[in-house]
């Protein structure tokens, strides 16, 4: 029951890493923009 009760905490987490994720993505874009 624990991990039911937590599972909006689970799908912000989740939805923070996706967040990350999605900024590194671009910072690499950046990155190879401006390494060219």
């Amino acid at each position: 029951m624990y991990i039911i009760n937590q599972s909006g905490a689970f799908r912000r987490w989740l939805n923070g890493l996706r967040d990350t994720a999605a900024k590194a993505r671009i910072l690499v874009r950046i990155k190879k923009e401006l390494s060219r």
